[in-house]
C-alpha cells in the first residue's frame, strides 16, 4: 500500500479523488508527496517525506503516473545502491495506490525546492532528454542536501533506510 500525497493542483490535472484517511503506507520509505510542474511540458515531480528521494516523471494519466513511478523508484534504488531483493520488496508495496491530500507542509516545501529544480534542468535540456539522462538527474537530486533533516542527503537516508552498509553513511 503506497500512499500518494497530491498537491490539489495535481489531483485536479489528474482527475483522482484524495482520500482524507489513508491507509498506512506499508513500504520501508513510506508516503510520498507529488506536485506538478509545466515548465516546458507536464512533469509530475514526487519526493518521498521522510528521505526527500525525488522521482521525476513524465506522464499525466494516473495509471500511467505509478506505473512510472514503480519504474522509476526502482532503477533510481538500484543505483543508490540497494539490493534487488529489498527493491523488489519495496516496488511490491506500491502495487495498491491511494491519492490523498498533502499534510506536511515542511515535505511541501522540500517538494516545492525539488519542482525549482527540475524546473531549471528541463529549461536547459530543452525539454528533450532520454530515461538515462532522467535517471541521472534524480541521482543529481538525491545528493543534494535538505535542510533540518536528521539526515539531509537523500541517498544517504534511503541507504540507512534499507540498513545497507556503505562508505558514504558515516
Amino acid at each position: 500500500m503506497l500512499t500518494l500525497r497530491c498537491t490539489k493542483r495535481l489531483a485536479q490535472r489528474l482527475g483522482v479523488k484524495l482520500t482524507k484517511n489513508p491507509s498506512e503506507t506499508t513500504g520501508k520509505l513510506g508516503d510520498w508527496f507529488a506536485n506538478i510542474i509545466d515548465i516546458p511540458i507536464p512533469i509530475v515531480v514526487c519526493a518521498n517525506a521522510m528521505t526527500r528521494l525525488a522521482l521525476v516523471i513524465p506522464a499525466l494519466e494516473p495509471i500511467e503516473v505509478i506505473f512510472q513511478f514503480r519504474i522509476r523508484l526502482a532503477n533510481l534504488l538500484s543505483l543508490i545502491g540497494i539490493d534487488n531483493e529489498a527493491i523488489h520488496k519495496e516496488i511490491t508495496t506500491t502495487e495498491i495506490v491511494t491519492f490523498a491530500p498533502t499534510n506536511d507542509r515542511k515535505v511541501v516545501g522540500s517538494l516545492t525546492d525539488i519542482c525549482f529544480h527540475v524546473s531549471w534542468w528541463l529549461e536547459d535540456q530543452g525539454a528533450v532528454f532520454t530515461n538515462r539522462e532522467l535517471l541521472k538527474f534524480e541521482k543529481k537530486l538525491a545528493g543534494m542536501p535538505h535542510v533540518k533533516l536528521k539526515e539531509p542527503f537523500p541517498e544517504r537516508a534511503v541507504l540507512k533506510c534499507f540498513s545497507v552498509s556503505n562508505s558514504l553513511i558515516t
